[in-house]
């Protein structure tokens, strides 16, 4: 049996009669297809900083870029010319998974990180606030669980606590994804066994 069927679903192996083998050949073609898209799907991340913090972000911008399945949006480098920067922005935060912030006097003080959390929060996105200088989150950020990456003791376990839930997240995302195509794929199953069904008691 080739290796690909030892992965299909139980359902797909009850074929007791011609109809029911029928509808299992139609729909492998599909479940092959299915399983591409769910490996295909891309985890967005957004990144909301102050562009006076470009050099102290790039080591954590560099580390989600390499996690896999990854499409992470950074202004200085995502932006592209001639772009209308607030209808892009806006855009890119309805669409992602993750909202990080880069979070430190500079961006207490910038109008843009400021508007880009208002919008993350009207579309409840996940957030995460990562603290750069000690400058504890305030305003809209306040009582969210953050990442404190100001204390060098405890740098390289808050980056292996971010990188964790990143990657628990796109596993989850592509989870979730799978169930609703399989789901889909058994009603497929359920409706052309039944057809075919019908179709067997009318010839006989």
């Amino acid at each position: 049996i080739p290796t690909f069927i030892r992965t299909l679903p139980d359902w797909l192996f009850s074929a007791s009669s011609a109809g029911d083998l029928f509808s299992l050949c139609a729909l492998c073609p599909l479940y092959i297809i299915s399983l591409a898209y769910v490996s295909a799907i891309r985890f967005n991340i957004f990144i909301s900083y102050s562009s006076k913090d470009i050099e102290d972000i790039m080591p954590v911008n560099i580390l989600l870029k390499s996690i896999q399945d990854t499409d992470v949006f950074i202004a200085d480098e995502s932006l592209a010319p001639g772009t209308e920067i607030s209808n892009e922005l806006i855009n890119k935060i309805s669409k992602t998974d993750i909202f990080i912030v880069f979070f430190s006097t500079n961006s207490a003080k910038s109008n843009y990180v400021q508007q880009e959390i208002g919008v993350a929060r009207a579309n409840n996105k996940l957030i995460i606030p990562i603290v750069l200088d000690g400058t504890k989150p305030t305003g809209m950020l306040t009582g969210i669980n953050y990442l404190d990456l100001s204390n060098q003791q405890k740098y390289q376990a808050e980056i292996g606590r971010l990188y964790n839930f990143i990657n628990s997240n796109i596993q989850q995302k592509k989870q979730n994804q799978l169930i609703l195509v399989l789901g889909l794929l058994g009603l497929g199953y359920l409706m052309l066994n039944n057809s075919n069904s019908k179709k067997l008691m009318e010839q006989r």
